[in-house]
């Protein structure tokens, strides 16, 4: 009885074991099946590069209809061309933080859910002079990190952008953060080849401000530098909001930092229980068979 219980004992640790670490991966799991989403629906998809092309042009003779762009439940892009909400249009890379994610095409709720989005009115992820490529993600959801980290960007990071053709390699020349209508940052800048990344602002909280980062082509002229992230104008004219912004920056702890550490922790803590009872299974598997011969 006593060799049964503890048979029944080991068999539970195991199925804890591997639940647990299931659980624990499930991140690295996801962002993988992410990135090969993006690989998959996009490869060599010439008609796809020929649509974002067209848009592109459109954008630039007709110019932009911006209005509530934040708002995450947007209309087609194009009813001319054969784009189409929850396409994937692209890949956006950014090593500096560790981002991978397929680009959507829509900011709705459900492409919000599954990785980063291209906001309407803003140019697709083609380049070319006179376009801004706006890319909105969440600072994290359900385990995925998204652009948690967006605020680590530094002023010279590169930022990849992967379409149906080539990936396209942009230098973050300035962050900023903004107030919710202030949508100048949407706006195509003549001559310049930019894409601009975007999310909430500060990371957990009531996140009300947003936080932007403003990308140029590699190889084209940078603006002035700048090694500090600028509060908009608008926000430090107005000394209530300045106050919230501030005191939402010094008391919402930076949560994601406890929560790296913790990570590496249980990283080491799962290793190790693994290493153990695989050493223990082993080790009671030569007992048995060594009674059995003995027997």
């Amino acid at each position: 009885m006593r060799k049964r219980m503890g048979k029944l004992q080991r068999i539970a640790v195991w199925i804890v074991l591997i639940v647990s670490t299931l659980i624990f991966l499930y991140p690295n799991f996801k962002q993988l099946q992410l990135k090969w989403k993006a690989a998959e629906d996009i490869a060599g998809d010439e008609k796809l590069w020929d649509d974002m092309e067209t848009y592109n042009e459109k954008l630039r003779k007709d110019g932009q209809e911006l209005t509530d762009c934040w708002s995450y439940e947007q209309t087609s892009m194009s009813e001319e061309q054969e784009l189409k909400e929850g396409d994937v249009i692209g890949a956006v890379r950014i090593p500096s933080i560790d981002v991978d994610l397929p680009l959507y095409l829509g900011a709705t709720n459900e492409n919000m859910a599954k990785g980063a989005t291209v906001l309407s009115e803003t140019s697709m992820p083609v380049g070319g002079e006179s376009t801004n490529c706006v890319i909105a993600a969440h600072r994290g959801y359900k385990g995925m990190p998204y652009f948690r980290r967006i605020d680590e960007i530094k002023t010279g990071d590169k930022v990849e952008i992967q379409n149906a053709k080539e990936t396209l390699v942009y230098i973050v020349e300035r962050m900023e953060i903004i107030e919710p209508t202030d949508l100048t940052c949407l706006e195509i800048q003549p001559g310049r080849d930019m894409v601009t990344l975007f999310s909430c602002h500060p990371y957990m909280g009531h996140s009300r401000f947003r936080y932007v980062v403003y990308c140029v082509r590699e190889g084209t002229q940078l603006k002035a530098g700048q090694s500090q992230t600028e509060v908009s104008q608008a926000i430090q004219d107005n000394a209530e909001t300045l106050a919230e912004l501030k005191d939402a920056e010094e008391h919402i702890p930076l949560v994601f930092q406890r929560e790296a550490v913790i990570r590496k922790v249980l990283g080491v803590f799962f290793v190790v229980v693994w290493v153990v009872l695989i050493w223990d299974a082993v080790r009671s598997f030569g007992n048995t068979r060594k009674k059995r011969k003995i027997s």
